[in-house]
């Protein structure tokens, strides 16, 4: 069974006629139906208009794959962004669409779904690739000596060659040794790429998960 979850008439039956040689449908037109249906039969997959009333958008699809954490979700937007759609993910959405994508699409991502796998449109899917390869890449700390990670780190927290020496108790001079060093094994060319790409590594790692 899919639960379809919109407040807009003409998008639910768009989507019960997309569907109709698919699976038998079951229509809700705000979020506490939604609870309600869901505390009673949940279905296989759910259709979650992010604009229904009372769902709160991305706040309710995270509370509700929360309490029903085996619903598969497919949340679709008006207005699609990659950076909504990456969130989406990241509550636990498997899959994230135009609310007017084409019949046939619908039913694709449906499909794909179902099967336990995720749906996005091909620009979303770049990022997400994006994404997974910088999480999986090594961090340039784990290319480094114990005294270059502080240094690094220090560095990342905008502390200066002077700032550095004097917090590690060693000369200027070495100070610079050390960051050549971290330059050369881990291909940053600079102090802000350093700083920037530490600062990225706990995004990326959450984003990974």
């Amino acid at each position: 069974m899919i639960l379809l979850a919109s407040g807009d008439e003409v998008v639910r039956q768009r989507w019960a006629d997309a569907l109709a040689s698919v699976e038998r449908t079951v229509q809700v037109d705000n979020a506490a139906r939604l609870k309600l249906f869901l505390s009673q039969r949940p279905p296989e997959i759910i259709l979650l208009h992010l604009s229904l009333a009372g769902l709160e958008r991305l706040a309710g699809v995270a509370e509700l794959k929360r309490s029903y954490p085996d619903c598969r979700v497919l949340t679709f937007a008006d207005v699609p962004s990659e950076q909504e759609g990456l969130a989406a993910l990241r509550t636990g959405s498997e899959g994230y669409a135009n609310t007017y994508m084409t019949p046939n699409m619908l039913v694709k991502a449906v499909e794909v779904v179902l099967l336990g796998e995720i749906w996005v449109g091909r620009r979303l899917m770049r990022q997400v690739l994006t994404l997974w390869r910088q999480a999986t890449e090594p961090s340039p700390l784990e290319l480094l000596t114990d005294r270059e990670r502080e240094v690094a780190l220090l560095v990342s927290e905008g502390v200066s060659n002077r700032g550095l020496a004097d917090e590690l108790g060693i000369t200027e001079r070495t100070i610079k040794a050390h960051l050549t060093s971290i330059f050369r094994k881990t291909g940053i060319k600079d102090r802000t790429a350093l700083a920037v790409r530490l600062s990225q590594q706990p995004i990326l790692d959450q984003a990974s998960k």
